[in-house]
């Protein structure tokens, strides 16, 4: 998902900018959140990119490798079954 910027250009929506707490995430939004680098290793629920592919791979029996594309259209799929705040996005 994406939002406009006051300049007019686009950015893509996260977790920061819809005031979601990580820990509200099902596990497949937040490794999918790692794997895009949205979330700083400061923060809870921080994992390296290797560790959220491995999580992915985990979670849904696929390997897509580091490709966010498929993972996405893969959580987004997870996510008509099962709801979550970020669902609508």
């Amino acid at each position: 998902a994406r939002y406009e910027t006051s300049s007019g250009g686009v950015a893509p929506l996260n977790h920061r900018l819809l005031g979601v707490d990580l820990m509200q995430l099902f596990p497949n939004e937040l490794a999918l959140a790692n794997l895009k680098g949205e979330i700083s290793e400061d923060e809870r629920g921080y994992c390296s990119v290797d560790e959220a592919v491995e999580w992915l791979k985990e979670l849904s029996g696929l390997d897509f490798g580091k490709d966010v594309a498929s993972w996405e259209e893969w959580v987004h799929s997870q996510n008509k079954k099962i709801p979550s705040k970020l669902a609508d996005y």
